[in-house]
């Protein structure tokens, strides 16, 4: 089995002190219920918006009887990524279809493909003002071009594909061509640069398993040629989407830290449990990353014949907590008959559905950190 050379975090972390929300949408927030003196273990309650963050865009953000997220394919956002370097734009630059034809990677966008554009815009989160919101943005033409070349996947590094406007009317002329022709969308992310160069790059984008919602944070990695045989599982923190893939014999040579929280679950130590544990089931295990956290909601999968999804999903009238655990909620704040779009309010423990416990619940050392950590299980096919 080919072993990935290397990994990279493409998903924003999610923390209380460093975030890019739109105005009027929910905001993030991560509070403690238990501290480890007082409680002997360490718990959270997160609440955030459905698109805040590194996130998917299902097409019932935009369309009443559209997939749901729980809805879409797992092996939709899983597959082979093409990146076009559209650095060169300016704010508030229009890509087209004429500018993508001229790429030289154009040849390489095909059916199946999930196509990331790099603007170099991420370095600009959590800036203050408005510069973030001023991004390079798509014509509605590259939606309908995209489609009918069988791409029905795409990802922005910045707030979104369409221009950023936070006064109605509200238009979102390319989410609507895209998410209305079945196409599913991930915004928010990063690091995009370091794949320029890369041959062969597979991703991973699952979201975490929110019924019925119109978008949910994802924490988004890429590896090589390794992975694309891999039994791979993403783990999440705090709905943000991270894939990790590991393998029967994993190598993994950037790691990752999450340095802000007493946890320091690092990439590295992922994997070397991967491996332990590899023999008896051929799954991986992928994280997200929000900052302090002891614990997060998972998604986890195995596969030996397609994909098994082996996460209880996130539904308010189906949750098993704890009585003393905060309840799970999921509430519109934003609706498709007052607004011409869907938005939704989550509110959870981070030990809520299928979860990952972290260092942070029982050490008593390290930093206790307001910021909050949650994690995603995910697993693609072994052959």
């Amino acid at each position: 089995m080919p072993t990935p050379t290397y990994l990279v975090d493409l998903s924003q972390p999610f923390d209380t002190e460093r975030m890019s929300i739109p105005p009027g949408l929910p905001q993030f927030s991560c509070c403690p219920i238990a501290t480890v003196p007082k409680d002997g273990f360490s718990m959270q309650t997160v609440s955030l918006g459905s698109h805040s963050g590194t996130h998917v865009d299902a097409p019932s953000h935009f369309y009443a009887d559209g997939k749901t997220i729980d809805q879409i394919p797992l092996s939709a956002l899983v597959g082979p990524a093409v990146v076009l370097d559209f650095t060169s734009k300016q704010a508030k630059e229009v890509i087209t279809w004429g500018d993508i034809e001229q790429h030289p990677q154009e040849n390489k966008i095909e059916a199946g493909v999930i196509l990331l554009f790099y603007t170099g815009w991420s370095k600009h989160w959590a800036s203050p003002g408005t510069i973030y919101w001023e991004h390079p943005h798509l014509s509605t033409d590259v939606a309908e071009r995209l489609i009918a070349r069988g791409v029905n996947v795409i990802g922005v590094d910045c707030p979104s594909p369409d221009e950023s406007q936070f006064e109605p009317p509200w238009r979102f002329p390319f989410h609507r061509a895209f998410l209305g022709r079945g196409g599913f969308i991930v915004e928010n992310l990063t690091n995009l640069g370091k794949l320029l160069q890369e041959p062969d790059i597979m991703v991973n984008l699952l979201p975490i398993n929110l019924v019925g919602s119109d978008g949910a944070p994802v924490r988004d990695l890429r590896g090589n040629e390794g992975l694309k045989k891999a039994s791979t599982v993403p783990i999440l923190r705090n709905d943000i989407k991270l894939s990790f893939p590991s393998f029967a014999k994993t190598r993994l040579i950037e790691t990752f830290e999450s340095n802000h929280c007493g946890m320091n679950m690092s990439l590295s130590a992922i994997s070397a449990a991967n491996h332990k544990y590899s023999i008896y089931a051929k799954t991986t295990i992928q994280c997200t990353s929000i900052f302090g956290t002891c614990v997060s909601p998972t998604r986890a999968m195995a596969s030996q014949r397609g994909l098994v999804d082996l996460s209880h999903p996130l539904d308010p009238e189906r949750v098993s907590l704890w009585p003393t655990m905060p309840s799970f909620t999921c509430c519109p704040s934003a609706t498709i008959p007052q607004h011409g779009f869907s938005v939704h309010t989550l509110s959870m423990g981070t030990h809520t559905g299928t979860h990952v416990d972290a260092h942070l619940i029982s050490s008593r050392g390290g930093n206790q950190s307001t910021k909050s950590l949650s994690m995603f299980f995910t697993v693609l096919p072994s052959s």
